[in-house]
């Protein structure tokens, strides 16, 4: 009779004193005993143990255990780690035993980098559209480090792959400020005791860059905005254009601006978001984009202006506002925010005061008596803005 050897696994005949092979010394040996037992049912939640039929595996006893990461409700089954496979059943046993001792050890040390974002995003529910968008695209830049083990990712590691990924200069410090919130959430979910991504800062020649690649704002041209008063109710990235020349939003807060704080009985818009002094400001309705704002005011949506009756982002923004300027032959320097500049420009060139301008735009007061002691009327607002002609 043909049995296999306890020792490489190859056949030989049950006769044999010692295997042909390997000379294991077999004589008098119950080879087949191991073979022949039946195993006892493993608990439920205890793990899994299988026999693998290939017949060249020294080690063919796998090792599967169920792993419900941080946060998560779902539960699957992953090879055991770090090593998964073995020679006999009881080695097997043995090691599922010792994973039971620390089973959560255990999860937190194989938990991945792309766990551990699944795990924080679900839980960022307070947070704009547009921050969504600028970690998402951190994220993506991130596909390199997906399946690293959350412990295993150090400052070496972190630093190195910012700075030599291919993501665009502008994104290199957000996928920093990701990591710095995403090993904090690891922190209080005592998955780590340190935050490596807060212990090193960006090359200085990343910063020098950037700052060297960033633009001026300019207001725009009275040819231009001869160009854009023409087009007025016939393009809908014009009109946003022009509402953010005469009310001072930027291009997020615009695309942001909702319905309901729309309010044409007392002249008046509310919105605004990124600074304390800059949320749900008050913003008056000037009388050149009243009938801009009348346009495209519906009760029945969300938001004043959208893209095919959804949200309006800014990336959806930013792309319409790049062709109009293009197909105008505008200065091909402008960019989005350049509307909230050309207000300011304007309100200053034409003595708006500048307390005025800055409850307006959301800038931050220094002064303390007009930020705290003076206060100040919607009325006193709508009378400054009109000043713009």
């Amino acid at each position: 009779m043909i049995v296999l050897c306890p020792e490489c696994s190859l056949n030989i005949s049950d006769l044999a004193m010692f295997c042909p092979h390997c000379g294991y010394p077999v004589k008098n040996k119950p080879i087949n005993t191991v073979e022949n037992v039946k195993h006892p049912k493993l608990p439920s939640g205890f793990g899994q143990i299988s026999k693998l039929k290939n017949k060249n595996l020294q080690k063919p006893y796998r090792v599967m255990v169920s792993v419900k990461p941080i946060a998560s409700c779902k539960s699957h089954s992953v090879p055991l780690k770090p090593v998964s496979y073995f020679k006999t059943y009881y080695d097997a046993f043995a090691a599922l035993v010792e994973y039971n001792k620390n089973p959560e050890g255990y999860v937190n040390s194989y938990l991945t980098f792309e766990e551990l974002f699944k795990n924080w995003y679900e839980r960022q529910t307070d947070i704009s559209t547009s921050m969504r968008h600028r970690i998402l695209s951190a994220w993506n830049y991130s596909c390199g480090l997906y399946s690293s083990p959350v412990v295993g990712l150090k400052i070496k590691t972190l630093r190195s792959y910012i700075e030599s990924c291919k993501a665009p200069l502008s994104i290199k410090p957000v996928m920093k400020q990701l990591y710095n919130q995403l090993f904090d959430f690891a922190i209080e979910d005592d998955i780590i005791d340190k935050n490596p991504a807060r212990s090193f800062v960006l090359n200085k020649n990343i910063k020098r860059q950037i700052n060297e690649n960033k633009r001026t704002h300019i207001p725009f041209s009275d040819i231009e905005m001869s160009i854009l008063w023409q087009y007025m109710l016939k393009n809908q990235t014009i009109d946003m254009i022009l509402v953010q020349c005469y009310s001072g939003w930027r291009p997020t807060e615009i695309c942001e601006l909702k319905t309901e704080n729309i309010d044409f009985k007392t002249g008046i818009m509310i919105g605004g978001i990124k600074t304390r002094a800059g949320k749900n400001r008050i913003v008056p309705i000037h009388n050149k984009i009243l009938e801009i704002l009348e346009h495209y005011y519906d009760p029945n949506k969300t938001y004043l202006f959208t893209n095919k009756g959804k949200h309006m982002s800014y990336d959806l923004y930013r792309e319409h506002f790049i062709i109009i300027m293009q197909g105008f032959k505008f200065n091909i320097n402008h960019k989005p925010h350049d509307g909230r500049v050309h207000f300011v420009t304007s309100a200053k060139k034409y003595d708006m005061n500048e307390y005025a301008i800055k409850y307006i735009v959301g800038h931050n007061i220094s002064d303390l008596t007009e930020r705290i002691y003076t206060r100040r009327s919607i009325e006193w607002l709508k009378t400054e803005i009109q000043k713009i002609p």
